[in-house]
């Protein structure tokens, strides 16, 4: 059975056999680049040097994420913060989405995280985008719809929020 990478459900939509087209070509450059920058985060620049010296000078210009400031407010007048920060984030983590016994997505995530939000397990997941404009829905796209879902059910989480993590904007 075909299934669709999850940063490819965006074209999928308009354009069913984009699954046919992304078997043919491999992983993308954008995957590539992202996996780069992680390793270079953890300390290894091989996967750097390997990129198109383009590509290197773009990985250059991503800084640290900053840490992601989450504020839970509940009716009983109460609030909880959760920082969201790179270094206790879960990386670049492989995860598929079933209907059934049906494969439809699998794919890498960048960054996820799991917490307890009013006595429930509650995951957050955020994608590394080379700019803001890079997707205009914003977090509500379907690639974080697709890898929100994976992880929640993954590790038993009730719900999911959606994030983006610009590289060039280092926000």
């Amino acid at each position: 059975m075909n299934y669709v990478r999850p940063s490819s459900l965006g074209v999928a939509e308009f354009c069913p056999r984009s699954a046919d087209l992304n078997e043919q070509s491999g992983i993308s450059r954008a995957a590539i680049i992202s996996t780069a920058w992680h390793a270079k985060l953890a300390g290894n620049d091989t996967l750097v040097g390997e990129l198109h010296p383009d590509e290197r000078k773009e990985v250059a210009t991503y800084g640290v994420p900053t840490t992601a400031r989450i504020e839970h407010h509940f009716d009983n007048g109460g609030t909880l913060i959760d920082l969201l920060d790179y270094e206790s984030a879960e990386k670049e983590l492989h995860v598929e989405l079933y209907e059934r016994d049906d494969l439809i997505t699998k794919g890498t995530l960048d960054f996820a995280w799991v917490r307890d939000v009013g006595g429930q397990r509650w995951a957050f997941v955020a994608d590394l985008k080379r700019s803001t404009w890079a997707i205009p829905d914003g977090p509500d796209c379907l690639q974080l719809a697709a890898y929100g879902h994976a992880y929640a059910a993954l590790r038993g989480c009730v719900g999911y929020t959606p994030g983006l993590w610009s590289g060039t904007d280092s926000e």
